[in-house]
């Protein structure tokens, strides 16, 4: 068949990419009736400044736009769109808009010359992505508005900082979702039969993931529905000896959900989980997916702790996910001892699984007892959630609770202690998760945190809008090693002399990699970045950048340039294990000139990459599929190869991004 779509002008294009990613069959809708409706020549106050949609009060600029308007009807309430698509016909151009109702001010005048300011209900608009429709085929136009309503509704990053990259909330209350590979002409309005419907599609993990979630969000699905359709899978054929599908699904899930606001979800999960684990086949899946659940959230909480990074606990989900979790994994190992304990005849393989199900133990307990009686508001929020109207029941945190310890009134984890929550069972693992610090993989644990940078978006503008690819890395701090055999010894979990031992032992282990003295990372309002390092302990030395945050944009640049410089220096970047790649921006520098500099695991600087400036002074991005990359990057360095830098002119040095 021949395909004659990039023959059509290109808003017909436009058009007919929209009838295909606006079919009802994408949507979920939980709370009421979803429509669509197109609103040909709407007026709008449109000004975009560093990738944000200007409110309209702050701007005199209009443009006009044919519009489609996706609105939730929930009961009782006026029907407003929650999703925008405007095409901008002279333009050439898509652009997708959400739209999220919010606690503002607004101004008024009182009396003639006097003017006040007034709380007030309002629409607040974000643009989440625009779409140049020139020479762009009629798949990428879908594809791309697919992956934009999807990024609308679900937040644009799994790190929600801003409120661009937090879901809707209409999203986080189990009310509305879209999925881009899901097809049909109804609406779905079951939440069990929507995960199915993904299950069974051609859809990506992280897709299924989301519909998952989605379930386990809307309160009116069963888990007991949700467990049969995880039980009954995607209906291939599987190993006995492999672990369950859902396993995956749950890791995934993990790793990119929001927990705020927090809601039943927590719960929800857990009791999924441990439902999952009641089948004798499904048992060891489940305590696997418990630990790496635990183990992952309790490195987060190293690096990005509720005193530094959360207003002394004001906004704290991770926290009380961590209680669920801690109690759901209990709850399996009591019923299931052999889960955990060690036997002299164990084979490595089953020693190392038992291990890391302890680590998970430990350091949820850690944590837990670490954070007993923290004074915390009502609810876990932040002033930039506080000011969302949330729908159902939910309810506003006094603001005052969010700045001020003293008007708190709640503390985190009242109620039983942490040893209580353990019981004899878990304080009987804790003896074995203590020896298990004999290993120093084990001790390093106490003190390996991850964190979160986005290097590619160094050279933006402060306050731009970053969607480049957002990587993560392990670290490791003595002082938090140290801290944390205090707190077992003062728990009751370590003697004093093992302590100190311990403590010795610490101090011999090899850290390997660089700190904050090898590079200097920029901090941009609005963006997660490796100067966090330093706002903690101070002392924490970074091992590595993961290799799955590096291999989901390393593919997409052509090396082949590097290989010409080094064959050995382009095996080992693409390969990307044991290797730091960090942004490097002195205060010294231009703010245009930030560079990536790229250490190999014994911190000895091996690249160094350089973003190209345009001639109107910044660096060109090209966005796909809601990533951002530097459309060229130079190559200034490479040392500790087979070869050097040879004497290839400065053209001969650019890396293109792949079409």
């Amino acid at each position: 068949m021949i395909d004659v779509s990039h023959e059509m002008p290109a808003i017909e294009r436009a058009r007919t990419a929209m009838d295909s990613a606006l079919q009802p069959g994408h949507f979920f809708a939980s709370a009421g009736q979803l429509s669509i409706e197109e609103r040909p020549q709407e007026n709008w106050r449109w000004e975009v400044l560093r990738g944000h949609l200007l409110d309209a009060a702050h701007t005199r600029e209009t443009a006009v736009f044919d519009a489609w308007h996706v609105a939730l009807d929930a009961a009782g309430q006026e029907s407003t769109p929650l999703i925008l698509v405007l095409l901008d016909a002279p333009g050439v151009k898509l652009h997708v808009v959400r739209r999220i109702l919010v606690h503002a001010f607004e101004a008024y005048e009182d009396s003639p010359g006097v003017i006040l300011s007034r709380p007030v209900e309002k629409w607040t608009a974000e643009l989440v992505s625009t779409i140049r429709l020139e020479h762009a085929t009629h798949d990428h136009v879908e594809a791309e508005l697919r992956h934009a309503l999807f990024w609308a509704i679900v937040g644009t990053s799994r790190l929600p900082i801003t409120s661009l990259e937090s879901p809707l909330p209409a999203y986080s209350f189990g009310q509305l979702a879209y999925l881009p590979s899901l097809r049909g002409k109804e609406f779905w309005h079951d939440a069990a039969k929507f995960l199915e419907a993904a299950l069974g599609a051609t859809a990506e993990l992280a897709e299924q993931a989301r519909a998952l979630e989605v379930a386990l969000r809307d309160e009116r699905c069963e888990i007991e529905h949700v467990a049969t359709v995880l039980a009954r899978g995607p209906g291939r054929e599987q190993n006995a000896a492999e672990q369950p599908f859902w396993a995956g699904l749950f890791r995934e899930l993990f790793q990119t959900v929001a927990l705020s606001p927090y809601t039943s979800f927590a719960d929800r999960l857990v009791a999924l989980l441990a439902r999952l684990g009641e089948q004798p086949a499904a048992t060891s899946a489940a305590a696997d997916v418990f630990g790496y659940m635990l183990r992952r959230l309790c490195r987060h909480l190293t690096s990005f702790d509720l005193v530094t990074f959360h207003n002394y606990g004001a906004n704290y989900p991770d926290a009380l996910f961590l209680d669920a979790l801690l109690a759901g994994c209990l709850r399996l190992v009591r019923a299931n001892p052999e889960l955990i304990e060690s036997k002299d005849d164990d084979a490595p393989l089953v020693a190392r699984v038992k291990r890391l199900r302890r680590r998970g133990l430990r350091q949820g307990a850690i944590l837990r007892i670490q954070y007993e009686g923290l004074p915390v508001p009502d609810a876990p929020t932040s002033v930039g959630e506080n000011a969302r109207v949330l729908p159902g029941t939910a309810t506003r945190v006094p603001d005052e609770q969010i700045t001020s310890l003293a008007a708190r009134q709640r503390r985190l984890f009242e109620g039983p202690s942490t040893r209580e929550v353990l019981g004899p069972t878990g304080n009987s693992c804790m003896a074995q998760c203590v020896r298990d610090l004999d290993d120093p993989r084990e001790l390093a644990e106490l003190g390996r945190g991850l964190f979160l940078d986005r290097p590619l978006g160094s050279a933006k503008e402060p306050g731009e809008v970053d969607r480049t690819p957002l990587l993560s890395y392990e670290a490791v701090s003595p002082s938090i090693m140290a801290g944390r055999l205090a707190l077992l010894r003062r728990a009751g979990w370590l003697q004093a002399n093992e302590a100190a031992r311990l403590l010795e032992l610490s101090k011999l282990i090899d850290l390997r990699g660089i700190t904050l003295r090898d590079f200097s990372p920029r901090e941009r309002p609005g963006v997660v970045s490796l100067s966090d390092l330093g706002k903690g302990t101070g002392d924490f030395v970074l091992e590595r950048t993961t290799r799955g945050s590096l291999i989901s944009w390393l593919p997409r640049y052509d090396w082949s340039v590097l290989g010409r410089i080094s064959a050995q220096a382009q095996s080992w970047l693409e390969a990307g294990r044991d290797l730091i790649l960090v942004q490097h921006a002195p205060m010294s520098a231009p703010l245009d000139r930030p560079t990536l500099r790229i250490y190999d695991r014994t911190g000895e600087l091996r690249v160094e990459l350089g973003f190209l400036v345009e001639h109107h002074g910044s660096v060109r991005y090209r966005e796909r599929q809601g990533l951002e990359l530097p459309e060229r990057l130079s190559i200034l360095m490479v040392a500790g190869f087979d070869r050097g830098m040879s004497q290839l002119a400065p053209g001969e040095r650019l890396l293109e991004l792949r079409d």
